[in-house]
Parts: structure tokens; C-alpha cells; sequence
């Protein structure tokens, strides 16, 4: 799960959504969730969404790194108080 794009006003609504949807795959237990390290978080951030679509090699790049069939990055954007994931 990489750290997700925050577009919100809410400063922490990124790390927040991240970690609530971390915390809900690993509730199911068929998945093995590996975040990505808190170092690298606005690096990963940066590089991965690139206005508004995905860098296809960087996201091969990152699923060959760690061994991954899935990775997760998503966008938090607050709209009329509604919090929206994509």
C-alpha cells in the first residue's frame, strides 16, 4: 500500500485514509500488506501520480521490487464535507 495523494484540506486525510484501508485488508487475512517505508513516503507520493493517472513503469518497477500482484495508491480529495477515495 503506498502512501496516498492528498488533495484534501484535511492535512492528515492522506495518512489517515492509508492506514484505515491498510487496516481493513489485513482484517480480511488474505492478503499480506506491505506499506511502503514512512521515509519515502512523499517520494513514492510524487512519483507514482502524475497528474491524475499512474506511471505504468514505476509501478512495475515497485511490484517487481517487493514481489507484489497488487499495488494500492489512491487519491483523498474533500468535496461539500465528503470524504472521496479513487
Amino acid at each position: 500500500v503506498l502512501p496516498f495523494l492528498n488533495e484534501s484540506e484535511n492535512t492528515r486525510a492522506g495518512d489517515e485514509t492509508r492506514v484505515a484501508f491498510t487496516s481493513e485488508l489485513q482484517k480480511l487475512g488474505r492478503f499480506e500488506v506491505v506499506a511502503a517505508p514512512p521515509d519515502d513516503t512523499a517520494a513514492l507520493a510524487a512519483t507514482v501520480h502524475r497528474g491524475g493517472r499512474f506511471d505504468e513503469a514505476v509501478m512495475l518497477k515497485l511490484a517487481r521490487l517487493t514481489r507484489a500482484d497488487v499495488i494500492v495508491h489512491g487519491t483523498t480529495v474533500t468535496t461539500n464535507a465528503t470524504l472521496t477515495l479513487t
